[in-house]
């Protein structure tokens, strides 16, 4: 060890110390899990490795370091060397964001629809800050578990917490009235959705919590004036709860796949957060999911990422619908969110840093009453023909079950300079709701 390290944890050299277990052990417990991590992978044999985690020094000082970790073996696989370089980045650390940090943050200023990471766990949990806006408690204060079940009124929904927490169930959905500060003179319908799974050999939880106080009230409206209306507002709430249900498994598939690379996990996740966001905004207030606007759409969605991309990385987007397209529900998810992957696919891809006018365009278009046409291309280095087997990366398995859920077609195609597809997509489908 050198005197660098002893500086780094603010102390000087024991008789004792033992490698980087003087580093490790101040690990605070939240990033502990990634220090067991880090051990486990270095223990099965990389070569290299590369993360940050936060140690409180035993003065009381946080810190973020950034480990580098190399290994040399020989020809039999046993370990010959390894060594380390640990770096204070604590004067940077307000620009280091966990895609954890990014998720809480896109729901802060939402009152009515909470984030829930690992909900199961009664020291290490995350909400945000909608989960305190709807159980009314203060964040300064609040036990884990203890409000929530104490608080619901309906036993069915009670049994089925307790069944999650023994692990008797993966996977907890319910509907349920909950008495705000155990009040049933003030009372909130909310919805729960925890989801258990499996990720590094350790068992993770991430769940969503939805007011849904202010619909069901509409609902009872609707249903002395028209079933009709509230069957369409049951339908929202299922299709809400859908989309952040494939949030939730793409977050799992890409923490697999980029687990090194948080920047791509984060704007993939923002991109795709914007799109839904934008679809529940413009469908909540209206009950015509038949016939929703595509020009409408797709010009927000463009604004959206000028602001969240474009500025930052000089990318401009240019869109255009032909004809006076219209579409359902149905069609228009997973257009918008194959979109937001062929998009993010051409922004992580297509541009080197000092490429020169970088242009993502779109245009859309009929090609009979049946049948709509999506060219979505960049002008930046292109694919080599022969790579384009739409095989290669998550991202492309992303974009062929999306185009699959849409019932449609994608392909590379031949342009000028740059990357192009076409998608074709039906222009009607069998809607699901009884009109």
């Amino acid at each position: 060890m050198t005197q660098g390290i002893y500086n780094i944890i603010n102390r000087p050299r024991e008789e004792n110390d033992e490698y980087y277990n003087i580093v490790f052990d101040l690990t605070i417990p939240e990033d502990r899990p990634l220090v067991d991590e880090i051990q486990k992978a270095l223990d099965n044999g990389r070569t290299s490795l590369e993360n940050v985690i936060r140690i409180k020094t035993n003065d009381g000082v946080l810190k973020y370091l950034d480990l580098n970790f190399y290994s040399k073996f020989d020809e039999n696989g046993e370990l010959m060397s390894r060594y380390a370089l640990i770096k204070d980045i604590t004067r940077n650390s307000k620009r280091i964001t966990r895609p954890v940090d990014f998720l809480l943050k896109g729901f802060k200023n939402s009152k009515k629809l909470a984030l829930l990471i690992e909900p199961l766990n009664q020291k290490q949990y995350e909400y945000s800050e909608g989960f305190y806006s709807i159980v009314e408690e203060d964040k300064e204060t609040y036990s884990n578990r203890r409000v929530i079940i104490e608080n619901i009124v309906e036993q069915d929904t009670v049994d089925a917490f307790r069944r999650l927490f023994n692990r008797e169930i993966n996977v907890l959905d319910e509907t349920f009235t909950y008495n705000v500060q155990g009040n049933p003179e003030n009372q909130k319908i909310c919805e729960i959705y925890i989801e258990i799974f499996e990720f590094g050999n350790e068992e993770h939880s991430l769940g969503f919590l939805t007011d849904i106080t202010e619909e069901r009230n509409k609902q009872k409206e609707l249903e002395e004036a028209n079933e009709h209306q509230t069957i369409l507002i049951k339908e929202v709430h299922h299709r809400v709860k859908n989309n952040l249900q494939i949030l939730n498994s793409f977050l799992n598939l890409e923490k697999r796949a980029y687990k090194n690379q948080p920047n791509i996990i984060i704007d993939h996740m923002q991109s795709r957060l914007s799109s839904l966001a934008l679809l529940h905004e413009k469908t909540y207030n209206t009950t015509d999911f038949k016939n929703i606007n595509l020009q409408d759409y797709i010009e927000d969605q463009d604004s959206k990422l000028r602001n969240l991309i474009g500025l930052r990385d000089g990318i401009e987007f240019e869109s255009e619908v032909k004809d006076d397209i219209t579409l359902s529900i149905e069609i228009i998810t997973p257009l918008l969110l194959v979109v937001d992957e062929l998009t993010m696919n051409s922004i992580k891809h297509a541009f080197p840093n000092d490429w020169p006018d970088k242009k993502i365009s779109k245009v859309f278009r009929k090609l009979d009453e049946n049948t709509g046409e999506l060219i979505i291309k960049d002008n930046g280095v292109g694919i080599d023909k022969t790579k384009r087997d739409m095989k290669q990366s998550l991202g492309c398995e992303i974009i062929k079950n999306l185009t699959r859920q849409l019932d449609g077609s994608i392909k590379y195609i031949d342009v000028e300079k740059g990357t192009g597809f076409r998608l074709l997509f039906p222009l009607t489908m069998e809607h699901t709701i009884s009109q």
